[in-house]
Order: structure tokens, then sequence, then C-alpha cells
């Protein structure tokens, strides 16, 4: 499910950039656009909802946008941002909120149409690079170079890297149908292994660039020998 949040106190402004998501977004499935006209509505939807935006669209003037901006990345919410307002004057206010475009609603539709289809643009061309889990409540992108191992224990799996660890609700089985094929190796019922992480590996364990060593099962050994032959060959 792909959400796009939309906050604008005008319900003429409201319609004409939900039919600028639909007509830049008419390829994604699962698409949803929900309305707000208050920045309350917004945290409200957030607190009670069943799904966290991936994308707002927020009034920086009547609906204080750069305000709400600021609550949510507060409350751990890591939503990309567009402001599309009538004034230029908070626009350098806007860049310490790291938000990803701001529109003036002079420039009329077709302006907004083009923030989008350039973040649809690299959105597509970043997401094979991220995995996208929910972690203590809050939706996280976790960059997959970044991860050394993934554990499982239990319902949870664990993303490890050198300096954090994420912990999501995932079945192994499901993981590794969404994982790059050829980034990530499995050596045991309970790790997946980064391949560029695998500094050497026994009939029994793997040892990974980071220093720890992970069970080798023997069921995985094959693959695990043509993934680490195939990564020192390029």
């Amino acid at each position: 499910m792909f959400v796009v949040g939309v906050c604008d106190h005008n319900e003429s402004h409201r319609t004409i950039i939900k039919n600028c998501i639909t007509s830049v977004f008419f390829e994604t499935e699962d698409l949803l656009t929900v309305l707000f006209s208050r920045a309350d509505e917004v945290m409200n939807y957030i607190s009670t909802g069943d799904f966290l935006p991936d994308l707002m669209i927020l009034d920086a003037d009547k609906c204080g946008g750069l305000s709400l901006a600021l609550s949510m990345k507060n409350e751990g919410i890591k939503s990309d941002i567009i402001i599309f307002t009538d004034s230029a004057s908070y626009v350098f206010e806007g860049y310490k909120y790291k938000l990803f475009d701001y529109v003036l609603k002079s420039g009329g539709a077709e302006k907004l149409r083009e923030s989008l289809d350039r973040y649809r643009g690299e959105k597509l061309r970043s997401e094979s690079a991220y995995l996208n889990v929910r972690s203590n409540g809050c939706k996280q992108n976790i960059r997959l170079d970044k991860i050394v191992y993934f554990e499982s224990r239990g319902r949870k799996i664990a993303a490890v890297s050198p300096d954090e660890r994420f912990e999501f609700y995932q079945k192994m089985d499901d993981l590794m149908e969404i994982l790059p094929k050829g980034q990530f190796v499995r050596c045991h019922q309970s790790y997946v292994v980064n391949a560029a992480q695998v500094y050497s590996y026994s009939s029994s364990s793997v040892v990974l660039r980071s220093g720890d060593s992970i069970p080798l099962s023997r069921r995985y050994y094959q693959e695990m020998k043509d993934i680490f032959e195939m990564s020192n060959m390029s």
C-alpha cells in the first residue's frame, strides 16, 4: 500500500492535488490518497490509522505544514514531504525539515505534477536499495547495503548493521522473496547474510567482515560457495 496524505484547508485545492496524485501514480497498485483539512486530523490519523503516509503534501501557511512536518519528525514518522503553498516566505525555513520539494501554488497543478513525477522516478530508482519495514510502530526505510545480516528469532527478524539493529515482524521465507537476488544469501534457517560482507566460510560457519561468525548449514553450503566465488570473480 502506497499512502499519500494531503493537508490543505481549501477543498478545491485538495481536489486538484488528489487529481495530480492520481494522474502521476496511475500505474501504482494499492494507491491510497487521504485528504485532511487540518494538521490535528493528520496526527489523529497517524496515531489511530492502519497506514502511515509514505508521502505528505502540505500547505505551509493555512495548515501549518512546517509545524506539522516537525511534529511528524518528533513522532518518528519518516514520511517524505512536499510543501504546496501560496507563500514563498517559508522556503528557506523549509531546508531544515529536509523536504523533498517546495512548490508554489502560483505555478499551478503542472508544477505539482512535475514534482510528483520526479518523486515517483526517484522512488522507483531507489526502492530496490531499501527495505520498508515497520519497527516499534513506525515505518522504517532500511538501506540494504548497510545490512550485515538478518537474524530470525521467534516471530521477529533483526536487521543488523554495524551501528544499528532493527527488529520487525516477518517470516524469513517471506523476507527472502523480497530481497534482491544475489545480494543476500541464506546460510542457516535463522540467518541471511549480505554476500558483500562475507570474508570467509567453512563447512559450518561464515565469517563476516565485521568479525561476526554466523552458522552455516549443510543445506545452504553450496549456495554460499557459489555466491562467494561469484563475488570474488567480480
